[in-house]
């Protein structure tokens, strides 16, 4: 399967790193056998977006998203502190994927909905975090 535009979408991503201890990359691994010489996998790990103890108002209907990423050719290593090093351009090297929502696998035509909901809940708590003062930001950074 071929990624439309769910990983290049900016509000999706935007979400989904906003808080990078959310995110935990797993990886690379090799996906030869499956995707021919030169693939690998990487898993995107995307949990706790849900963090009611910190934001009880938070209105997110899911708890954790895990994208499977399979590229061909692509030199990549995740360092130390979990963040990718590669000095390749990503998309154009991505073959496939899968997404898991909750746990269960999503389908392409659902993506659409899902960077609609997304947008939607990072556009109301991006609002709530803005009208809080400094120090409550701190706090709540702290938390």
């Amino acid at each position: 399967m071929l990624l439309p535009s769910l990983l290049s979408e900016v509000s999706l991503r935007e979400f989904l790193e906003q808080d990078r201890k959310v995110l935990i990359l797993h990886g690379p691994y090799d996906a030869s056998e499956e995707f021919g010489e030169g693939a690998i996998l990487l898993i995107r790990d995307y949990h706790d977006l849900n963090p009611k103890e910190i934001w009880p108002d938070l209105q997110m209907p899911y708890q954790k998203v895990k994208i499977c990423a399979v590229y061909k050719n692509l030199d990549l290593k995740i360092n130390f502190v979990n963040h990718p090093i590669t000095k390749d351009s990503i998309g154009d090297k991505l073959i496939a994927y899968k997404i898991y929502l909750d746990d269960k696998e999503i389908e392409i035509h659902k993506i659409d909905e899902l960077i609609d909901i997304f947008h939607k809940v990072s556009s109301q708590q991006i609002k709530k975090i803005n009208a809080l003062p400094d120090l409550d930001k701190v706090r709540k950074g702290a938390e």
